[in-house]
């Protein structure tokens, strides 16, 4: 209900904004009031059918000897309100100054989680953040300790 703002007893309503075919997934972006989500879902073709796989295809299977992590787009939120400085944050692969009540996206280098995650870093203080298929994966919040919290951790 918080990751949607949705009211009491409201029930999403969602539509696909595109579907696009990747060898054997399907890529799928879905629309909630008339926004697309950041982060597509995926239909991967198992046994004749196509079966719903929240994931990028492949992120269960052992990379080969000597591959490099992955990589991951994440959403940062900075809640804080306008008249705040801006915050810089770090995660493995990437830096940026958020201003207050924006919402930003970082490329990050994946090293924990149940699909992918990373470590972001804010002055002193390191958390370990996991992706997340839709909302937020990181909040800069004042008044957070550390001044910003996972939606997820790893």
């Amino acid at each position: 209900m918080s990751t949607f703002d949705l009211k009491e007893g409201e029930v999403p309503a969602f539509e696909v904004a595109e579907a696009v075919a990747e060898g054997d997934a399907t890529r799928v972006t879905l629309r909630f009031r008339g926004e697309d989500l950041k982060k597509p879902f995926y239909f991967v073709r198992e046994g004749g059918a196509l079966k719903l796989n929240i994931a990028p295809p492949g992120f269960a299977k052992a990379k080969p000897q000597g591959a490099l992590f992955g990589r991951s787009n994440y959403r940062v939120d900075n809640v804080n309100i306008y008249g705040n400085a801006s915050t810089s944050i770090s995660c493995d692969g990437a830096s940026l100054l958020s201003a207050p009540k924006s919402t930003r996206s970082m490329t990050c280098v994946d090293h924990c989680g149940w699909w992918s995650g990373t470590s972001f870093q804010v002055g002193e203080r390191v958390k370990y953040c996991d992706w997340n298929s839709w909302g937020n994966d990181v909040v800069i919040n004042l008044l957070d300790s550390g001044g910003f919290h996972c939606n997820d951790g790893c």
